[in-house]
C-alpha cells in the first residue's frame, strides 16, 4: 500500500494553531513582555472602577535570596484567588510586600562583613557598628526585592509590582514604632531571655510553630 496510515484522512480531527510544545522559556517572557505593555494589572482594575472591593493582605516574604519552592506556591494561590475575584466582578487591587527586617537577613549581612573584613565590626563604637549593620541590611534587602520581584513577575502573577510595600519604608517602620509604644505604655514589653531556634542543616531561624517535638515519658 502507498500509503502507510490510510484512516488517517477518515478521521475528523479537530485543527488547531495552538502549539503542541509549551516552550515556556521563550513564550513566559512574551507573555510578561505583552502584560507590561498593555499594563494588564492597572486595565484590571479599571474594568471594575467602582465595583466591589476585594483586597487579599500579602504576608511579606523575607528579602532574602532567591525565591523557592514556597514562594511560588504563595504567590501562585493567590493569584488564583485575586483573578477568580475579579472573574467575579469585584475590584482587586493587590499589592505585594517585603520583609525587609529580621534575623535571616541580619545574620547574613554580619556574615559578609566578617568574611570580608574579619575585624572591622570588632573595631567599631556600639552606635558606629548598628549603623554599618543597619546600612548593609537595607542595601541587601533591596537586592533581593528586585531579585524576587523579577522571578514572581516571570511566574505571571499580576499585582502593583511598581509600588510595593516595604517595611524598611518609612511609613511603615513608623506605624510598627507606634505600636510598640502603645504595648511599653501598658505593660506588655519586657526584658527576658529567650533562645532562638536554629536551624544547622537550614542555616535559617525557625519559628515555634515550625519545631516538632519527640514525644517522651519523663518522671
Amino acid at each position: 500500500m502507498s500509503n502507510k496510515n490510510p484512516f488517517k484522512d477518515s478521521l475528523n480531527l479537530p485543527q488547531t494553531d495552538f502549539a503542541m510544545r509549551a516552550n515556556l522559556q521563550e513564550n513566559e517572557a512574551k507573555t510578561l513582555k505583552n502584560w507590561e505593555s498593555i499594563k494588564l494589572y492597572e486595565r484590571m482594575l479599571e474594568a471594575r472602577e467602582g465595583e466591589e472591593t476585594f483586597i487579599l493582605h500579602d504576608g511579606p516574604p523575607y528579602a532574602n535570596g532567591a525565591i523557592h519552592i514556597g514562594h511560588l506556591l504563595n504567590k501562585v494561590l493567590k493569584d488564583f484567588v485575586i483573578r477568580s475575584q475579579h472573574l467575579f466582578g469585584k475590584r482587586c487591587p493587590f499589592v505585594p510586600g517585603w520583609d525587609c527586617h529580621g534575623l535571616p537577613i541580619e545574620h547574613r549581612v554580619v556574615q559578609d562583613i566578617t568574611e570580608k573584613k574579619p575585624d572591622l565590626l570588632d573595631s567599631l563604637e556600639r552606635d558606629k557598628k548598628s549603623q554599618v549593620i543597619r546600612s548593609a541590611c537595607a542595601k541587601y534587602a533591596d537586592q533581593h526585592i528586585k531579585l524576587q520581584k523579577a522571578q514572581m513577575k516571570q511566574l505571571l502573577t499580576v499585582g502593583d509590582y511598581e509600588d510595593p510595600y516595604l517595611t524598611k519604608n518609612t511609613p511603615y517602620e513608623g506605624a510598627v514604632l507606634d505600636v510598640f509604644a502603645k504595648l511599653i505604655d501598658e505593660g506588655l514589653v519586657y526584658r527576658q531571655l529567650k533562645p532562638v531556634h536554629w536551624s544547622i542543616a537550614n542555616q535559617t531561624a525557625l519559628a515555634e510553630a515550625e519545631l516538632e517535638y519527640k514525644m517522651r515519658v519523663d518522671p
